[in-house]
Order: C-alpha cells, then sequence, then structure tokens
C-alpha cells in the first residue's frame, strides 16, 4: 500500500485529495471539529473561560469622558471601533490594536490613546488571551467584550485551496474500481507558515516507516501561517491523504 501510488508522491496528495481546515491553536483551547470545517474559514476565537465583562478590563466611566470630550472639541461624527486586546497572564495588557471601525481614520490614534490610558490590569490566568472590545459612539457610549477572530492556515496554492474545500471525510471508498482510504493528518504550522509537526488523527493504520514517511513529506510543505486578529500565530490543519490498494 503506498500515499497515491508512491510514498514520494505523498505531498500530491493534497492535489488529488479533497479536504479542509479546522481553527485549532496550538496551546489554546482549540480542537479539530470532527466535521472539519471548510479551508480558510474564520470564527471567533474559543475561549477556555468565559471572557470577564467589560467594566473587569476599562474603566468605562473615564473612557466615555474622554472620548466624548474629542467628539465636543473636534465635531467629528461618531462611529463603532473594534480593538484587539492581548493580555499576559498577570493581567498586563500588550497590544490594543483597531481592527475594524466607521470612524475617521484621524481619530483612531486617539482612541487607542484614550483606551490605553482607560485599561484595568485584567483578571490572571494560566496562558496569555485576549478579546475584542467593540465601542459604539453615537448619542450614548457603548461597549461590548467578544472573542477575537481566528483564521486557521491555508495552502499557499489556492488551486490546493480549492480542492481540499470538497473534502467529503475519512473512512474507506472505491474510486474507478480501486479501493482507497483517506487518512487525517494533523499538521501543526509555525507563525511563519513552516510545518513543524504532523500526526495522524484519523484513519490510520498501526504506525510505522509508513507513517513516518508521510509526516516527513508533510514537514516539507508551506502554508499561510493562522492569524488571531491579525498577528500570525501556531495553529493546525486537517489534511486528507489518499492511500490506495
Amino acid at each position: 500500500m503506498s500515499p497515491c501510488d508512491s510514498v514520494r508522491g505523498a505531498a500530491l496528495c493534497l492535489l488529488l485529495a479533497a479536504g479542509a481546515c479546522s481553527p485549532a491553536v496550538a496551546g489554546a483551547a482549540h480542537e479539530p471539529d470532527p466535521a472539519v470545517t471548510p479551508v480558510g474559514r474564520c470564527g471567533p476565537e474559543a475561549q477556555t473561560d468565559a471572557l470577564p465583562p467589560v467594566a473587569a478590563l476599562v474603566d468605562t466611566a473615564r473612557l466615555s469622558a474622554s472620548l466624548g470630550q474629542m467628539s465636543d472639541s473636534t465635531g467629528a461624527p461618531g462611529g463603532i471601533v473594534v480593538m484587539t486586546l492581548w493580555f499576559q497572564p498577570d493581567g498586563l495588557n500588550i497590544r490594543r490594536d483597531p481592527v475594524l471601525h466607521t470612524m475617521d481614520p484621524a481619530a483612531l490614534g486617539p482612541v487607542q490613546e484614550m483606551v490605553f490610558a482607560s485599561l484595568r490590569r485584567a483578571p490572571e490566568r494560566q496562558a496569555p488571551w485576549g478579546a475584542r472590545l467593540l465601542i459604539r459612539m453615537d448619542e450614548d457610549i457603548s461597549y461590548v467584550v467578544a472573542p477575537r477572530e481566528y483564521c486557521p492556515p491555508r495552502p499557499l496554492s489556492a488551486q490546493v485551496e480549492t480542492e481540499l474545500a470538497s473534502y467529503m471525510g475519512a473512512g474507506l471508498r472505491y474510486r474507478n474500481g480501486r479501493r482507497e482510504r483517506v487518512m487525517l493528518m494533523r499538521v501543526a504550522v509555525d507563525p511563519l507558515g513552516f510545518v513543524y509537526d504532523a500526526v495522524v488523527a484519523r484513519g490510520g493504520t498501526t504506525g510505522g516507516s509508513y507513517e513516518r514517511t508521510l509526516r516527513d513529506q508533510l514537514r516539507g510543505l508551506r502554508f499561510y501561517p493562522a492569524v488571531l486578529d491579525g498577528v500570525p500565530v501556531p495553529g493546525e490543519i486537517m489534511v486528507p491523504i489518499r492511500v490506495r490498494g
């Protein structure tokens, strides 16, 4: 039995098999969805714990006063700004960047400074974490805390990405009269797009040199890295390998 008729052709199975990925960040609270969602689909970051309320992250009274003074002095219309907030385990804020907005771009810098000046020390956690802060500036100023957006790794090739999106599931089947088994490999991708680990997630055999060869082949591939609110992070992608015989 050999992958796509030859061990050397294992990487080419990406062009021949269908497949997809799921949002699973290494070291975070992401686990692959058994259904395997389509390649490249972004979604809310999974959280190990519920997000804290706005008041635990921001002095809203101070921030509202600062935003109100800015609006009164400039006469600029209101809008919405979404900022990503990143925290160390001890609750210290290390990033606060706008990711979406409907306001005058010239106001983003001052708003960012006001948010920084109003941030509280967040509750402690065991690992770095983050959230999105949505600020709505209409007649009243309101705030919402939400998960950050996570986008899983993607193949560098648009053709591969398109073909992976038609993945139908692991297991045994027959194609053109030949028995075919689809294995799912869980491939870990670093923030530069390099593969640093690959393990059989489903449909594997008892292991041995065959699966080790598949892992070696996959480690030679490149991907677009996973992205968490605009920042490249470690991530995982489910890669299907067609095995004939």
